[in-house]
Formats: structure tokens, C-alpha cells, sequence
């Protein structure tokens, strides 16, 4: 059984730890002392899988497991930088730290903005930003915030929509009862096809949550304008769009925690997708025994993949003698869906003031109806996870 990525690990946290108090003591001068706040935040993630799967990971990369292999590839450092510059303006930072496919470290620097309060609860903010669509898509690297072990969502985040660059207004209403954060965003979005198929215009979303005395609820809805082109790089929709929709909720009841969500797409002309999940955990002081269940699915209707480079499908510009035969049968064609079925037992233990740990079984059934070509393992599987995971 292979074991990947410990060496890795052990320099990458080296490294993280000695430039987060690098940084912590350059950023308390004198001057700076109280308005200069540094956290940081870790997942050291062991998996072991029984067969070959592909995982939903923390740092948004695929995680391809071979068959009976276990590794830390999964794992994340990262911090969190805000500065205050004066009453009303401040700079927020954040980035992570992780491995790719070839177990060298990269990192990523996930928000980047200035923010500006005008009073009465009203902020505004530019710069960079994760789309905000799931929670989970804000919350994916920090293991911390959430009960189980993996994000909720796939890797290219909102339908493809991981990131943008932008303005959000935010809205604070403060009632007897509980509170409201409203949002509202607009921005040029980073598709994750940018650089292939996919080059996109712009984004606006709005968003709700409500924070009562047991429970929250949020709902968000986007809207997302693209191009899409060919193998050839002809345009095939120059005002392609899509609509996505979210809800979800946690809910204490007694010792019982109860989360749920539903996520949702419909476009023009790309795949439309879906995600539902829920979980159930039972609080017993700092142990929360957990289950778990989830579906992922991309529906395809009819679905025409863009031609390759050279094919003739009689709606492009002529092309030159001679020009190679189609296929009898376009197997670009994709119709049905292809759907990950995730089912999950698990504990975690809350051990101390920022960190905890947590153990997960989890079994993966796929079903690929459509006849998708995956980048990762379309197989049926099970993993086991020991989380050690921290914020500070």
C-alpha cells in the first residue's frame, strides 16, 4: 500500500510555520499593534482508499487515490490577514498552501479586497473574492468550520464559477428575534474552462441568511453570463447564460445538529448540475458522532460537446482539401447523467480551543449513464480519513 506526500507535508508546515510568525512579528510594530490581526488555519488529511476513486478535495485540485493507497496529498495550511486603515477602511487577505498532482507545494491567495463601512451596517467591498453560492464554496479549504471531512461541493466550484473579481455590498439587520446578512455581488468571473471552451463576461448574485437562536438558514441565486467556443476556437454562443440557485440550513435541536442544502444550475448551452445533501450529528459534550449522505449530479439533455479541431459538422467555415471524414455516429453526444452517491459515517472530536480531529468512513458509488469522459476514476469505492485540523 503506497504512502504519499509525508515528506511533503513536514517541509510545507515547516515553512508555513516560521513565515506566519515571520509575518505576525513584521505586522505588530508599534504602530501596527492594534490594527494588524493574522490567524491561520490547517488539515492534516490521512485517507486510505480500498480502489481507484477520485475525491473532492480541500484545495479545489482532483485527488486521484490509485487502488488500495493512502496518502496526505489532501492536506492544507493557509492564513488570513486583515488590516485596519483606518475607522472605516481595512484590506483582508487569505491564502492556502497545498500539494498538486505532482506532490510539489503551490498556493493560491483566495481573497484579496478592500473594505469600506459607512455606518449603520452597511459595507462595501472590492477586489477578489469565492463565489458565494454554497457556503461550502467559501468554507472548502477550512476543515474546521465544518462537521465532516471533505467540501460539499465538486471541484470547479459554482457549475465551473470558483472565483471572481468584483463589488459586494453587504447588509446587516439586526432584529429581537435574530439577524439578517444580506449580500449582493457583481464581477468578472474566472471560469475554471477559461483558458479551453469557456471564456466568461460577468456574475451578479444576491444572498440571505438568517441567523435565528438554533438554527441559520441561507439562500443565494446568481445569474452568469459566458462565451462558448469550439475545438477551433469559433464562437458557438456569444451570450450563453446560466442560472443557479441555492438553500441550505442548520438546525439544533437538543443535542442533535442537523444540516441540509440543495444546489442547483440550468444554462443554455453548457451541462446542468445539482447537488443535495444532508447530515445528522448528536453532541455528546466534545465528541459529535455524525452521518452523512450526498449527491452530485450533471445532467446531460442532448448534450453536444464541441468539436475537435478539423470536423466538419456543417456549420463552421469550409474547410480545406481534403478535410477528414466525420464520424457514422457523432459520439460527441451526451444524454442522461452522471451522477456520485456519497454515504458517510464519522466522529468528531472538538479537543481543544482551535483544533480537533475527526474519523470518517465514507462509500462512493458512481454512475456515469451519459458515458462522461472523467479526468479522475469513475469507480465504486470506500475511504477512510483521519483529519487533525485547527484554526489560530
Amino acid at each position: 500500500m503506497p504512502i504519499r506526500s509525508i515528506a511533503y507535508v513536514t517541509k510545507l508546515l515547516c515553512c508555513l510555520v516560521f513565515g506566519y510568525f515571520g509575518l505576525i512579528s513584521a505586522a505588530f510594530g508599534e504602530s501596527w499593534k492594534d490594527r494588524v490581526y493574522a490567524h491561520g488555519f490547517y488539515t492534516l488529511d490521512f485517507t486510505y482508499s480500498d480502489s481507484e476513486l477520485g475525491l473532492v478535495s480541500n484545495d479545489r485540485l482532483s485527488r486521484s487515490y490509485e487502488d488500495d493507497a493512502a496518502g496526505l496529498n489532501n492536506s492544507v495550511f493557509g492564513g488570513q490577514v486583515e488590516a485596519l486603515v483606518s475607522d472605516n477602511l481595512s484590506t483582508f487577505f487569505q491564502g492556502k498552501a497545498f500539494f498538486n498532482d505532482d506532490d510539489e507545494a503551490q498556493s493560491t491567495l483566495d481573497w484579496a479586497y478592500l473594505s469600506y463601512d459607512f455606518g449603520d451596517d452597511i459595507t462595501i467591498r472590492g477586489g477578489k473574492f469565492l463565489v458565494p453560492l454554497l457556503q461550502g464554496t467559501e468554507l472548502r479549504s477550512i476543515s474546521y468550520s465544518r462537521l465532516w471531512a471533505r467540501p460539499l461541493i465538486p471541484i470547479d466550484g459554482a457549475n465551473g464559477f470558483h472565483e471572481y473579481t468584483g463589488l459586494e455590498l453587504l447588509k446587516h439587520i439586526q432584529q429581537d428575534s435574530g439577524s439578517w446578512q444580506l449580500q449582493l455581488s457583481t464581477g468578472k468571473p474566472n471560469h475554471e474552462d477559461e483558458d479551453g471552451e469557456i471564456e466568461s463576461k460577468n456574475l451578479q448574485l444576491f444572498s440571505a441568511r438568517y441567523q435565528g437562536e438554533n438554527f441559520w438558514l441561507r439562500a443565494a441565486t446568481l445569474h452568469g453570463n459566458y462565451t462558448v467556443k469550439d475545438g477551433d476556437d469559433e464562437v458557438l454562443d456569444d451570450s450563453a447564460s446560466v442560472l443557479m440557485s441555492s438553500l441550505e440550513s442548520e438546525i439544533i435541536l437538543g443535542s442533535y445538529v442537523l444540516n441540509m442544502g440543495y444546489a442547483t444550475s440550468d444554462s443554455d448551452i453548457t451541462v446542468n448540475g445539482s447537488i443535495y445533501y444532508a447530515s445528522l450529528g448528536y453532541q455528546m459534550g466534545h465528541i459529535t458522532p455524525f452521518i452523512y449522505t450526498s449527491l452530485s449530479r450533471e445532467h446531460y439533455d442532448n448534450y453536444n460537446e464541441p468539436p475537435p479541431p478539423g470536423f466538419d459538422d456543417g456549420n463552421g467555415p469550409p474547410l480545406p482539401d481534403p478535410a477528414p471524414e466525420p464520424p457514422e455516429e457523432d459520439d460527441r453526444i451526451r444524454d442522461g447523467d452522471y451522477d456520485i452517491n456519497s454515504v458517510a459515517i464519522g466522529v468528531r472530536w472538538h479537543a481543544g480551543e482551535g483544533y480537533g480531529f475527526k474519523i470518517q468512513w465514507e462509500n462512493i458509488e458512481q454512475k456515469n449513464s451519459a458515458g462522461v469522459d472523467t479526468d479522475d476514476p469513475a469507480n465504486d469505492g470506500n475511504t477512510f480519513t483521519i483529519l487533525f485540523e485547527g484554526v489560530f
